[in-house]
């Protein structure tokens, strides 16, 4: 018998285990499971990171916005936006970004940056940062929405700025800049506000610091119009006064101006230097002189303009000088020349009828003529001699007057008297005029009545 070696000899098979069975193992999926878990796990992982380093990031901000960093603070928040803009702290950062804006505005502002403050308010006010995001996504929507919220706030920055810039201006003499920094806050505030009230008191010195200029540039037509823009329009407060102060050293100046304008012929340009002084500084050495060539100027100046046919400028301004200066001498040269304006006046008008002339009815043998006027109507008259000896005789209702004449040729005016009546029967009746002849000696005669026409 063969003893089998045990190098060749096969295995025994394995005894049967009672109750058992064979199990099958597949290794490789359960490795496959295990991956898919712990990527899962990766994964939330690091969205919790992310989302602290979002926080964390606005946190950062927070803290530059309180230290005054606005501009590292803007940096930060525009990272966020950047990183992790579907994060919670994105929709806080939106809300964040247009209130550092206006600290940033602001900020600017008190260190003297006007420019870029302005710049910045705009920012906000056209929602600028709103185009870091797609237009008509929801984040587009509530950047906009955050920064309309802000509007009344960046538009009073924005003033305030202006403002602030305008006195800064004024400060360092920039007179010009500074007026038009200012006229904008004046222009653009609500009427009446706080901002519009302080934007009106610091105008003043702006006009004033320019009219001085003027002045020393020899312009005093133009320092005058600033000076008395300031006087016109504040009647009280400082910045009247300190216009009053400067008018006192600019008198002279304006008296000479005046006396080119007087030559120029352009009268009441200096009638507004010449009042102006008397008004706005009348301790000035000059004031009596000026006030005694007053009816002298209004005296020429009614003659200038009768000459150029404008006959109711003349006519006021002669009322005027007899009305204001009663006791000058040229009083009876202004009210002859105020009645030969007059006549005038009815004789360029086109609408007067045509007077009957006076009748000659007897004889004084005098060197005058004498005027015999009747006065058959219900209203006052006024009888207009413009001649040799011009003159304006009033002549009441139902009564006769009589008046010497200095012979020669005088153009008549009669007319109702309206400043004598209000009797609605004395409205809307024409006057009359003629050419007439009075010779020495005679008696003419003239009897008035009122004709209605059907």
């Amino acid at each position: 018998m063969q003893i089998p070696d045990a190098s060749t000899a096969p295995a025994p098979a394995p005894a049967p285990q009672k109750g058992g069975r064979t199990r099958t193992f597949f290794i490789g999926c359960g490795v496959t499971a295990a991956l898919l878990v712990l990527g899962f796990i990766g994964i939330a992982v690091l969205g919790s990171m992310a989302a602290q380093r979002a926080a964390a990031l606005l946190t950062t901000a927070r803290e530059q916005q309180a230290a005054g960093d606005y501009d590292t603070a803007l940096t930060t928040l525009d990272s966020v936006f950047t990183d992790y803009g579907t994060y919670d702290a994105a929709d806080e950062a939106r809300g964040l970004y247009p209130q550092l804006q206006l600290e940033s505005a602001a900020a600017l502002r008190e260190d003297g940056q006007f420019e870029p403050s302005l710049e910045r308010y705009d920012e906000v006010l056209s929602a600028a940062y709103a185009e870091r995001f797609d237009a008509g996504s929801e984040e587009y929507a509530d950047a906009v929405e955050q920064a309309a919220a802000l509007t009344d706030d960046a538009t009073t920055g924005k003033l305030e700025t202006r403002l602030a810039w305008g006195e800064s201006l004024t400060s360092e003499g920039d007179f010009a800049a500074a007026q038009e920094q200012i006229e904008q806050v004046i222009n653009e505030a609500a009427a009446g506000s706080d901002i519009d009230e302080r934007a009106r008191a610091a105008l003043p010195a702006v006009y004033i610091g320019r009219a001085e200029e003027a002045m020393t540039a020899g312009d005093a037509a133009t320092a005058f119009e600033r000076l008395d823009f300031v006087l016109t329009n504040y009647q009280s407060g400082p910045g009247r006064e300190a216009a009053l102060a400067s008018f006192a050293t600019m008198a002279e100046p304006f008296y000479g101006q005046a006396q080119q304008h007087i030559t120029a012929g352009e009268f009441a340009t200096a009638e507004d230097l010449l009042v102006g002084v008397i008004n706005y500084a009348p301790d000035a050495p000059i004031v009596s002189q000026i006030r005694s060539e007053l009816p002298t100027l209004y005296l020429n100046w009614g003659a200038a303009a009768a000459a150029a046919g404008n006959y109711e400028e003349a006519i006021g301004v002669y009322e005027f000088l007899i009305a204001e200066f009663p006791e000058s001498e040229l009083v009876p040269q202004a009210q002859t020349a105020l009645v030969d304006a007059r006549v005038a006046a009815v004789a360029a008008s086109g609408t007067a009828g045509e007077l009957p002339p006076p009748q000659a009815s007897g004889s004084t043998g005098g060197e005058t003529s004498t005027y015999d006027v009747t006065n058959d109507t219900v209203c006052p008259i006024l009888v207009l001699l413009s001649g040799p000896q011009s003159q304006a005789v009033e002549v009441p209702s139902q009564q006769n007057t009589q008046f010497e004449v200095q012979p020669g040729i005088y153009n008549l005016v009669v007319q109702i008297d309206e400043e004598q009546t209000t009797d609605p029967n004395c409205m809307d009746i024409i006057p009359f005029t003629n050419q007439s002849t009075f010779d020495p000696g005679f008696i003419y005669t003239s009897s008035f009545f009122i004709s209605i026409e059907p």
